[in-house]
């Protein structure tokens, strides 16, 4: 069974930190909700966002990128690199903000 998660970049002053894999975890109950919660390191918080899209066929949406801050561009670098080992990872930009242009760049690594 395919599974979806989707989360969101918001336009806030003050970005929530890994904001849309918070989204994410609520969605899919899964252990990172835990992690998120308990504030947990960097690492441990990317570490089980993979072992979560190992585990089953996902698709994992990351809406409003172009106000991602830097913490949540981090995930992205991450699993991007590393996107052979799961299904899918999806990034969905809107180009309207000339601050998306430093978005692009860092996808384009990709």
């Amino acid at each position: 069974m395919l599974s979806t998660a989707k989360g969101a970049c918001d336009a806030l002053f003050t970005p929530r930190p890994f904001g849309p894999l918070h989204d994410m975890a609520i969605q899919q109950q899964c252990r990172l909700l835990a992690l998120h919660d308990a504030d947990a390191k960097r690492a441990s918080i990317l570490a089980a966002v993979l072992n979560d899209l190992q585990q089953y066929p996902t698709i994992a949406v990351f809406e409003d990128v172009h106000w991602a801050n830097e913490a949540t561009l981090d995930p992205l670098r991450f699993l991007g690199r590393r996107i052979e080992r799961t299904q899918a990872l999806a990034a969905s930009i809107l180009t309207q903000n000339i601050e998306v242009f430093n978005t692009i760049a860092i996808l384009n690594e990709l």
